[in-house]
This record gives C-alpha cells, structure tokens and sequence, in this order.
C-alpha cells in the first residue's frame, strides 16, 4: 500500500468510524448506563432500518458538512466561508431544524439576527456544547500528521458557532484524529488532543481525569463507568451535550478499548450521555487510527449515502465518498509548507479571537471608565434607598410567574406531584386550562404573594458580606436542605469535593447565569456612591458560582446599584452598569442593543427588548446576557420608576424568573423604600424559606438596615 493509499484508507476509517459510532450510540442518547443495560445488556448491533440502513443523526451529517466545507475552501477556510454556508444549506432548511442542536439552532438564531463571528457563538448559550466536536474529525482527517493546522481549522469553523471549552472540544477532536492518522497509538493519540488546548481549561482537567480513570482500570466495566461518571459527568445539569464532558467520555473509552474501533465504539455508545456524540468522536479516532478495515464489516455494510433527515444538504453522501474528496484536497488553500508533526499551540491561538475589523487587527476596546461616583448624600436617603434596593428586589421577585413555582416547593412533594399529573392531563386531553400551584388539604400561607429565591440568596448575601466568598459557600456545601440555580449547585459541588474559584464558576454548565447578578445587588448596596468597589467586590462572590458574562453581569447589577444607592440619577445608574460591560462580549452587545431601542414607556417597549434580549432556543431564562440588558433597558426607558419596570419586566414571562427582580433592585435603589406602594412592601418583606429553610419569616427590610448600619461603621473606620 503506498503512502496515498494508507493516507485514503485511515480517512475513510475515520469518517465510517464516526458513522458507525454515531449510529451506535444514537439509540442510547440521553440515557444512563443502568438503563442501557437493562434495555440491550451491552449496546453492541447498529439499529438499522427496512432498507438495512444505519441511521445516524447530526453528528454524521454535519461531520459531512464539514468536510464539503474543507474540500472547496481547504487551509484557506474563513468564517466567512462558513457563514456563507450556513445561509446557503442550513437557514434555508423549511419547517424544524430536526436533529439539530442547541448550538446550531442558536447559531442560525443569532445569524437570523444579523449577528457576526465571534458573537454568533457567544451569543447563544450552547457554546460550550459538543457540536464543533462532534464534526471536527474532518479536519484531522485533512490535516493529517499536522495537529496544530488541524485544530486552527476547526476553531475557524467554531468561531462561529461555539465559543470557550466549546471550542476546545473541537480542538482536542481535530488534533487526535490528526495524529491518529499517522498511525501512532492511543496514547500519542489522546495526548495529542490534550495538548491542543490550554492546561487550564475545563477541556484539559476532564481531560486529565478520564485519561486517569481509562489508565486505572484494566478493561470497562461498571467500576470503569461509574468512576469516569464520577470524575467528568455534571450531575446538576440536564442536558448531556457539553463538550468537556462528551469529549473527556470519548478520549476515555478510545483509550480503554486500546483504540480498536468496535471495543472503543461500544465502550463509548454503553456510557450514556450524549452517547451518539461521544461514540462518534470515539469512532473517529479509532477508525484513523486503524483504517477502513479496522471497523467491522457488519457496520460497514449497514452505512449508506446520508439520508438527509438533519441536514437536506448531505443527503445522498456517502461518508467514504466524502473521505476521498478530503484527501483529494489536501493541500488546498495552503501558503505556507506544511509542518508536519508540528507542535499544537495551546495558548492564546487555543482561545476563541475576535473578528478583524475591516483594514485592521482586532484590538480588545478598552472598557469605559465608570462615571464618577456622584456627590455622598445624607445617611437617611442612603439608607433608605438600601430598602429600596432590597425590597424592589423582593416585589420583583414576587411579580414574576416563577416565584409561585419556587413557593409551591415549601409544600409537601404530593402536592407538586399532582400538579404535574394536572400539566400531564391538559396535554393529553387538548385542555388550555392550566393548573396552577394550588394547596389543596395544606396550609394555604406558602402560597401567597410574596419573593422566593432572589430574595432568599440577596438576604444571604448581606449576611455573609464580610467574608471570604467561597469560605461561605463552603459551609452550605455539606448541607442537604439547599436550593439553589444549577450554576449555585454545580459550584457547591466542586466546593464540597476542594475545588474552588475560579474553577468552581467556570467548570460549570451554567457559568453564564445571573445568579451572581442577583446577589451583586448586596454587594452594590454595601458600597453606595463607589460602582468601582461594588464591582470588585461583586466579581470576588460571582467567580465562585460563575464565569464570563456570568461574572460581568454580577458586576454591572453591583456598579449600577451603587450609583443608585449613591444618588445617581437612572440614566447615570444604568451608565454605571455598562460600562462594566465590555462590548465584545455577548452582553455587552445585547445591552448596547437593548439601550439603543428609542422609547420611555417600558411596557411599550417590551416587544423590541424581548426581540434583541431573549434567546428562545435554550430551555432555562436565566442568562444574564439576557436578563441584565433587558433590566437596564426597562429601568432606563421607565426614568427609574418602580412600578412601571417591574410590572413591565413581568409580562417578559421567559425572563420572569430573576428579570423583575434585578429591575426591581434598580429602581428600588433609585427610588428608595419610602416610595413604593406600601402594600407591595409589606407582602416583599417577609422571606418564605423556600431555598434556604432557616430564612423563613426573617424580615427582609430589617437585614437591608443591618448592611446599612455595618456599612456606615466600616465609613467610620469600626471594624
């Protein structure tokens, strides 16, 4: 066999590799290991249909995608190339994306909305998702022997689709494949994916631990199973499709079965998960490694031409037909010789860049300087404006749908459970009259108006204000009678098994979310007139639970209720805010955008904001690239007028969960405790108990005047 021909042999190895896992695991996608089990004992056949065809699902046909992608355009690839082929094969899809995942729905979201590379990625909240990995084979296959080309070229292609450990995953994928071309073995194998991305990246510590547990044990098993669940899985988190973690599962199960194709496709398929994902990257690697005739014969003959079911473009393709015309293109688009063996930069190059801008290079925008902090004002409106930050809060709170939910868990478990049988029954029955959170034979009191779990982690931040951060998130760590948003719980894990910040908020499938902005307000509160210090601060308690935008909105709500607490107007308020928004990032974007809709009456203005702010892909409206924007937006557009904010921000029912709240927190702070409507005070005061039990009936307005006291003291020089 010549070099052409071994070349031809491992590519096609890799792409039937792929199908085949994709195919395997398909049926088991989502499910865990027990239920595998008990349904196939070991998922080993295809599930193939009348035609004796295999059906894959995305992960093939997007792989094939790719490839098309390499093939015409080659080292030469920009994401301009790859927009492009969204809007020719992708946007034009008529009716549901089926098969298609978070991350392309939300790219084809965000290029519906106009949006560019990087943001495109960035902008929706599957970037971290395994979609750039699960399609990234192709470009190891063409540039075999090159890990370092191979993973800048599958980053061209995730810059628009993917952002951060999304991104690494691709990496990682790309640069395996690209050295198991070469023929070497596993372990160069899986450490060649491992350098492809930086050390200190989620990618690289799951990495690091599914290799270890893979190491560890002598062939899979169920003590190889639970162990690598133990070490990569997110228990906290429903959907399967992060990336650290399906590309972690893969490189574990290509290593534990020595890189033979069945043994690593089967190990993969049985570990659950995003199982047709993680098979196929498995697959992949295994295939290149051992070439077409590597996979077995049985699967080869049940792989056909794509039928086109997720990505009409492919249909009629064939994965080994696809293999020839990469190899056939290789080469194509390069300016430079190639480096063969070259090393995988895995600094800088490893993390998602910005666009050019036309005639230049991209430069980081320097972020504003935050105004300066107004003029102090007397003690009595500072603290009275302290109220009005944590009761707005609180009548927010209340406002949105959602609190009456979290409300409903102070009930016991039958009662919610009848509840969804009710959900069940209007579905089944073609009923549009919807149960509500209802008491039946129990105590009616839990299920009054009244705040829930913004207010509840507000109150237990201003408590816990003078401590280290992750010292006191520690000690809730080892309790069992906490609740809290999965970006909390996930980090009271790693806090409880002695990892904490930054790792604690970044490795974290909710990093993005504003439950650090809900808390900041205490922070903002706590340093009235200095949005600097309240920034600082915010951002030291937000990297324990969260990371990115996650942490800027923790510092924008914390800088903006400072100036508010301080005197500032709601214009000065909400500049104060963004400007701790940098506008590359994706929340510094959407809140540019969502300031710039022209309008005072916040109501009125609720259609553009949901228009510009709400991304109606993901299934959780709790991003703070969402919710943060959208509340500056409305406190601006009402002049810092309580009422009608919130009772704005209320109708945004996507965003109903900590939106109202955090608008609620601005405009209090702006308007103070004495101006809001007396009978909303008394109902926002009160704390249910119903994320953290020993906060039941404490009053909310008396632990406002507690910060306030403590922060006029520490104005003093009392410690």
């Amino acid at each position: 066999m010549t070099d052409a021909d071994a070349v031809r042999d491992r590519a096609r190895g890799a792409l039937l590799g792929l199908a085949a896992g994709d195919a395997l695991g398909r049926p088991a996608e989502n499910l865990a290991p027990a239920e595998i089990a008990r349904r196939w004992g070991r998922l080993t056949e295809l599930e193939t249909g009348p035609d004796g065809v295999a059906a894959g699902t995305d992960d093939t046909e997007y792989s094939v995608f790719a490839a098309l992608l390499l093939a015409e355009h080659g080292h030469a690839l920009t994401p301009a190339h790859v927009v492009a082929a969204y809007h020719a094969h992708v946007l034009t899809i008529e009716g549901p994306m089926r098969g298609a995942g978070f991350s392309e729905l939300g790219t084809a979201q965000a290029l519906r909305r106009g949006l560019a590379p990087p943001l495109t990625g960035r902008a929706h909240h599957h970037g971290w998702s395994d979609g750039l990995a699960m399609r990234a084979a192709p470009y190891g296959v063409f540039a075999a022997g090159d890990p370092g080309e191979a993973a800048r070229l599958v980053e061209v292609d995730g810059s628009v689709s993917q952002s951060g450990e999304g991104i690494l995953g691709g990496r990682a994928v790309a640069a395996a494949v690209a050295v198991a071309m070469t023929g070497a073995g596993p372990d160069s194998v899986a450490e060649a994916g491992l350098a492809a991305v930086p050390a200190d990246s989620w990618t690289a510590r799951n990495l690091r631990a599914a290799l270890a547990v893979a190491r560890a044990h002598s062939a899979p098993g169920e003590a190889f199973t639970r162990a690598l669940h133990d070490a990569v899985v997110q228990g906290r988190y429903p959907w399967t499709d992060l990336a650290p973690e399906a590309v972690a599962l893969a490189f574990a199960a290509y290593l534990a079965g020595g890189g033979a194709v069945e043994e690593s496709v089967v190990t993969a398929a049985n570990l659950g998960r995003d199982a047709d994902t993680t098979a196929a990257i498995a697959g992949a690697m295994a295939g290149a490694g051992r070439g077409a005739a590597g996979v077995p014969e049985r699967w080869r003959r049940a792989i056909g031409p794509l039928r086109g079911s997720c990505l009409p473009a492919v249909a009629g393709r064939h994965v080994a037909d696809t293999a020839d015309l990469l190899v056939a293109a290789r080469g194509r688009g390069r300016t430079a010789p190639p480096r063969a063996g070259a090393a995988v930069p895995a600094g800088p190059a490893a993390r998602p860049r910005l666009a050019a801008p036309a005639g230049g290079r991209a430069r980081r925008r320097p972020r504003p300087a935050p105004p300066p902090a107004p003029p102090p004002k007397e003690s009595e409106m500072s603290h009275d404006r302290i109220r009005g930050a944590f009761t707005g809060l609180a009548i927010g709170d209340a406002a949105g749908w959602p609190a009456a939910r979290h409300r409903f868990g102070l009930l016991a478990p039958w009662t919610r459970r009848l509840g969804r049988e009710l959900d069940l029954f209007a579905e089944e029955h073609g009923v549009t009259t919807l149960p509500v959170p209802f008491a039946l034979n129990q105590p009616v009191a839990a299920l009054a108006l009244g705040p829930s779990d913004d207010a509840e982690w507000l109150a237990w931040t201003a408590r816990t204000i003078g401590r280290d951060r992750a010292e006191a998130f520690g000690e809730l760590a080892v309790r069992d009678d906490v609740r809290a948003r999965i970006s909390v719980r996930t980090a009271l894990d790693h806090l409880r098994r002695g990892t904490g910040p930054p790792v604690s908020g970044h490795d974290n499938p909710h990093h993005f979310d504003d439950a650090a902005a809900v808390r900041a307000v205490a922070f903002g509160a706590a340093h009235g007139g200095d949005p600097a210090a309240a920034a600082r601060a915010a951002e030291a308690d937000a990297r324990v639970t969260n990371a990115l935008d996650g942490v800027a909105g923790a510092r924008a709500m914390a800088a903006g209720t400072a100036a508010a607490v301080g005197g500032a107007s709601a214009g000065e308020a909400v500049d104060a805010a963004l400007a701790e928004l940098p506008a590359d990032t994706a929340i510094g974007a959407a809140a540019r955008a969502a300031l710039a809709l022209p309008g005072d009456d916040p109501f009125a203005l609720v259609p553009a904001v949901e228009e510009v702010c709400r991304d109606h892909v993901y299934s959780y409206g709790v991003a703070a690239a969402d919710t943060v924007p959208a509340a500056l937006a409305l406190v601006r557009a009402a002049g810092g007028r309580l009422g009608a904010a919130v009772s704005a921000a209320a109708t945004l029912m996507p965003l109903a969960d900590s939106l109202p709240a955090l608008t609620g927190a601005l405009t209090g702070a702006l308007g103070g405790y004495a101006a809001q409507p007396a009978g909303w005070r008394e109902r926002a005061r009160r704390l249910g108990g119903c994320c953290l039990p020993e906060l039941a009936g404490q009053d909310l307005v008396a632990i406002a005047d507690a910060l306030a006291d403590a922060t006029d003291h520490h104005d003093e020089g009392v410690s």
